[in-house]
């Protein structure tokens, strides 16, 4: 019992799990990088970062899709906003410039 409740508790919040530690990795990566002076690297690291983040929270998306539970749907619900809140924070780094 304990397992599947745990196992659910993580399919429920991946999505916004996901959007946490990409937020959390882009800002310490962009502070980073403008103090040690390699922010020249920033645009692709921040694009690939929101990219894997965006592909696992449509993975988690699709995998909880077909799951008529109600702990399914709201997993998807929550990915769908975590999936909405990676593409607002990748706006940013897609259209500033990276130096600092």
């Amino acid at each position: 019992m304990r397992g599947r409740f745990t196992h659910n508790a993580f399919v429920v919040t991946g999505g916004l799990l996901i959007w946490a530690v990409d937020f959390i990795f882009l800002y310490a990566f962009a502070a980073l990088s403008c103090e040690r002076g390699f922010s020249h690297h920033f645009g692709w690291v921040g694009i690939t970062a929101n990219l894997l983040a965006g592909g696992a929270t449509v993975a988690l998306i699709l995998f909880a899709g077909p799951n008529r539970e109600f702990s399914g749907r709201l997993a998807s619900i929550t990915a769908t906003l975590g999936l909405i809140a990676v593409i607002f924070i990748s706006i940013p780094v897609v259209l500033l410039p990276s130096n600092c």
